[in-house]
């Protein structure tokens, strides 16, 4: 039988743990080495926040500038006002209106019927101004839009956000035929602040385009051109801009700033930039003895005109509406006051009425033919005239420096409208000097054709060179 061979310890092989004394000399080192670690982690961490931060911050600088430069070159000016803009769409200020300030950059750009740069952008043109839309609607003006670069800083912050804000003018879809209708729908859309975009009365269907947060200024300079050093302070005078942003932030305790700065000019042609119009000069010429010409300049800002007059009378009578047209003829009688109001609009506003007054002559001149011409100048010279009636008159003085030949002579052709429907002799006063002959001192013959020629008669061959002619009793 076999027995069970007993175990036997052997303390030699037992594992001994850390005494008390140990613990307490070694927990102060591994806590010092613990702390050491996470110093040096939070330093590494910090630094990389901070740097990061710096990051963001030159980058949200960037980006600013990038976008301002890219939407100045394809502005059509600078502004100084933006107009009267919805209640919604107001600054935050709460002024009526966008004025060009440090912190207002106000640009003009030509509406386009994608993104404007996207490569099948095309611009978007005004119906009938002046062509129909189609092959020839590139001649007509554009729909512009306005873009306003904003920073809105809460109260007491030194920082603020950029944002974009733009304003598209009313306009009517070219099935309409107003002074808004345009060929195409413009891509661009008007824009609010968050709180206005859903509101049921707002003009706005989205929101201010945020374009760089941690702002702390913006800066704006203007000058006539790009290579100019000398700034104007007239927005609408310039075609370049240096635009200046400076941003500011602070993380892990470390603050960041970053200044920077980029001069563009404007790519597009210089146009005239849409304002309210002024007052237009207004000039008047008679064009016959009974019409009076109203002439002004219309200037390629999509301006039209509304006009009306009044013959010895204030202005009553409508003569244009919304047209483009540079003149206007109103017909009177000759002696006649005319007064004309023309008012010039565009789609920024109206301007005052201005007034031209033209007074139609009582007696109108003609060209006289055959060497004719007035006797002297302190008698009436030759000159016709027509009654509210109907009936016409001729005077003046008239003599030629030599005899001439043949049966009668033409001495001037009434125009259409003031000419006899039969030939009319009219026997009349005239003189030749040193001559006692009555058949040729005191009387002469004037006949008056159908076709208007006024012709001085020989009678006699005697009759052959007056001093003189009178042609009052016509």
């Amino acid at each position: 039988m076999k027995l069970a061979t007993p175990y036997i310890h052997d303390s030699r092989t037992t594992q001994r743990g850390f005494t008390l004394v140990e613990m307490l000399v070694v927990a102060p080192l591994v806590i010092l080495l613990v702390g050491v670690i996470i110093g040096f982690m939070t330093t590494i961490t910090g630094d990389a926040i901070a740097t990061n931060n710096r990051g963001s911050v030159v980058f949200s600088a960037q980006q600013a500038l990038d976008m301002m430069e890219r939407d100045v070159r394809l502005s059509s000016g600078f502004l100084v006002s933006s107009g009267p803009v919805a209640t919604q769409q107001r600054p935050p200020a709460g002024t009526s209106t966008f004025e060009a300030s440090s912190n207002y950059l106000i640009l003009e750009q030509n509406a386009t019927s994608n993104n404007p740069y996207s490569s099948d952008r095309k611009l978007v043109y005004y119906k009938n101004q002046p062509n129909a839309c189609g092959s020839t609607e590139a001649i007509n003006n554009s729909l512009r839009v306005k873009l306003i670069y904003y920073l809105y800083k809460d109260s007491g912050a030194s920082t603020g956000t950029l944002y974009k804000r733009t304003l598209v003018p009313s306009y009517s879809p070219s099935t309409s035929d107003d002074e808004k209708s345009t060929c195409s729908a413009p891509w661009h859309a008007n824009s609010c602040s968050d709180g206005f975009v859903t509101s049921s009365s707002s003009p706005c269907r989205v929101r201010d385009e945020k374009i760089a947060t941690d702002i702390s200024s913006l800066g704006l300079r203007y000058f006539v051109n790009a290579s100019s050093s000398t700034q104007t302070t007239n927005p609408a005078e310039a075609n370049s801009i240096r635009i200046e942003v400076k941003t500011s932030n602070n993380a892990a305790g470390k603050a960041a700033g970053f200044t920077g700065a980029v001069r563009a000019s404007k790519l597009n042609p210089s146009e005239a930039l849409l304002q309210a119009p002024v007052k237009p000069i207004v000039s008047s010429v008679p064009t016959s003895p009974t019409t009076m010409k109203f002439v002004w300049e219309v200037p390629d800002n999509m301006t039209f005109y509304d006009a009306r007059y009044g013959i010895n009378a204030a202005c009553t009578t409508v003569a244009l509406t919304n047209s483009r047209s540079s003149s206007w003829e109103v017909t009177a009688s000759p002696g006649d006051t005319i007064n004309f109001c023309l008012t010039a609009k565009n789609l920024m506003g109206s301007s005052a009425a201005q007034q031209a007054i033209g007074k139609l002559p009582i007696w109108a001149t003609l060209r006289m033919q055959n060497d004719w011409a007035d006797y002297a100048s302190s008698f009436h010279g030759f000159g016709f005239t027509k009654t509210s009636t109907g009936e016409v008159f001729v005077r003046g003085l008239v003599a030629r420096p030599t005899a001439y030949t043949g049966a009668a002579s033409v001495i001037a052709t009434l125009p259409e409208g003031y000419r006899p429907t039969h030939d009319l002799i009219i026997n009349t006063t005239a003189y030749k000097a040193n001559d006692a002959t009555a058949s040729i001192n005191g009387e002469a013959m004037v006949v008056v054709r159908r076709n208007g020629d006024i012709q001085a008669y020989k009678a006699n061959p005697g009759q052959i060179n007056h001093t003189w002619i009178s042609l009052a009793p016509i």
